[in-house]
């Protein structure tokens, strides 16, 4: 058998367990370019571009707090995960918003597009995020 193939089957399996834990529904926005006022403040249009299945991951174990003008912040980084059969296009900047969790901590939270890894053998489309804190 060519090893290819046995890397694509492999691949397919990878990708039906991968699938099988994303339990949280979650939608994609886009910022279209326009401004809205809500609650008195004045934010960043979205429209929704894509829902679906997805889960959540912590990126790293603990959040690094780099230095910057005399300061600390917190920095911590996700991953999103999403079928890797998706189809949409995700831009850098695009929220992903988590409708519903089977960690009810999760529901409502939203995370910012940073970076788009592709690769060739992917179990899931996988992108790095920075979580929006309001």
């Amino acid at each position: 058998m060519d090893f290819s193939l046995r890397i694509a089957e492999a691949t397919i399996r990878g990708q039906q367990l991968a699938e099988s834990l994303m339990v949280d529904e979650l939608r994609l926005d886009r910022p279209t370019g326009r401004t809205v006022r809500v609650d008195g403040d004045t934010v960043p249009e979205m429209e929704t571009v894509w829902s679906g299945r997805g889960k959540v991951q912590s990126q790293q174990s603990y959040p690094s707090q780099p230095e910057s003008g005399g300061g600390t912040s917190t920095l911590a980084t996700f991953e999103v995960h999403i079928p890797a059969s998706e189809t949409v296009t995700v831009l850098v900047d695009d929220v992903f918003v988590v409708d519903s969790s089977r960690d009810g901590n999760l529901a409502g939270a939203r995370f910012r597009v940073r970076v788009d890894p592709v690769k060739s053998w992917r179990t899931a489309r996988r992108f790095n995020c920075e979580e929006i804190v309001a």
